[in-house]
């Protein structure tokens, strides 16, 4: 006996006749879409070398084993109290200022049983500390570019309701066209949040160190002490100890070598004064020191410094941070443990090119314009 051929609904024939005769290139774009919401692990990444070290984190570069793209992935050890506020809130800050050209930006976030893993963008030109280092003193006019851009990141954090209160030439990253990228986010706070004295001390405000009302003019200081120590070659306040540069801050102990254009002095004389009679950010936009600069089209200027590579794992800006590993190996597990931290928006997915799209171009400078 012959048994009748199965009878399917409707509506599941037509499923059955559309998916036998889909094009090729569909079944390729379904895999495609099935990779993008692949859950992240460690697995995922090789570790080509340590990059950063904090007090409780590290920070990678690694390379994604299917898009072999290189990134920066920063570990944060949960065995610090704090970590998964800490985590957290550098996650959502870098979200909600993803869109600016001048800040690092953020592509997934993961853990696992013993860190919490923030993959980022790899600036492979290191900091402004190294080209500080590198070059001894930087000309006004080098230094300016780079004030400017460090001006736009601030003033995109500020915009973004939140304090950065790190400014140091060390979060201040190179990337490979030689444009700047405010990194390190972990002690950023909102605007009117009680604050403990954190930060570096060389870049701390006054009313940092005497724990008085913290606002956006704690920022602008700092910018102040990068911009001198550029053109200057040390801190503004620097003492024998840290007593005594606290000291310097607080009583306003600076002096201003006579090399310095009188439009610098004037600018630096109106940032590092009282909170309530510094400058603010429109008003360096718009200072004499600034005559000239579009800071709405920062990024069509050829930057004074352009990094060369051999190749794209060419580490020669950075410093060698001295943390053992063992090549694929991790300091952390394999396993991912689910959460609300999980945050995912890679290269090639709709929401990272949307992204990307939306940054704002910016451009043109000074005489050293692209040709």
């Amino acid at each position: 006996m012959t048994l009748p051929p199965p009878v399917f609904p409707t509506f599941l024939r037509s499923y059955l006749a559309s998916k036998s005769k889909r094009p090729d290139n569909r079944t390729l774009e379904t895999q495609y879409l099935r990779t993008l919401r692949r859950k992240l692990n460690l697995d995922q990444f090789s570790i080509i070398n340590t990059i950063g070290k904090g007090a409780f984190s590290l920070v990678y570069l690694v390379q994604d084993r299917l898009n072999l793209q290189f990134y920066a992935l920063k570990a944060i050890d949960k065995t610090m109290k704090t970590s998964s506020t800490a985590a957290q809130l550098e996650r959502d800050v870098m979200l909600k200022m993803e869109k600016s050209p001048f800040l690092v930006s953020l592509k997934a976030t993961f853990q696992d049983a013993k860190n919490y893993y923030i993959l980022m963008e790899f600036c492979q030109g290191g900091d402004l500390m190294g080209l500080m280092i590198r070059e001894t003193l930087l000309p006004e006019q080098k230094m300016k570019f780079y004030a400017a851009e460090i001006i736009v990141a601030i003033q995109a954090v500020h915009e973004s309701g939140y304090l950065y209160l790190d400014l140091k030439p060390d979060n201040v990253l190179i990337n490979k066209a030689g444009h700047v990228k405010l990194a390190d986010f972990n002690l950023v706070r909102e605007e009117n949040e009680q604050v403990r004295i954190q930060g570096t001390l060389d870049y701390m405000s006054p009313e940092m160190l005497q724990k008085q009302q913290i606002s956006v003019k704690s920022d602008i200081w700092s910018i102040g002490a990068v911009l001198y120590e550029g053109v200057v070659g040390k801190v503004p306040f620097l003492g024998e100890n840290k007593q005594q540069t606290a000291g310097k801050i607080v009583k306003f102990d600076i002096s201003y070598p006579e090399f310095l254009s009188g439009s610098l002095v004037h600018l630096l004389k109106q940032i590092f004064v009282e909170a309530d009679k510094r400058i603010n950010l429109a008003e360096i936009i718009d200072h004499q020191f600034f005559k000239g600069v579009d800071f709405s089209k920062l990024l069509e200027i050829s930057p004074p410094f352009v990094p060369k590579f051999q190749n794209q794992m060419d580490l020669q800006y950075f410093d060698a941070v001295g943390v053992g590993f063992q090549s694929g190996r991790w300091w952390g597990e394999n396993v991912v443990s689910k959460g609300e931290f999980t945050y995912q928006a890679f290269p090639g997915t709709v929401e990272a090119e949307e992204n990307q799209d939306q940054r704002t171009k910016i451009t043109k400078l000074f005489d050293n314009k692209k040709k």
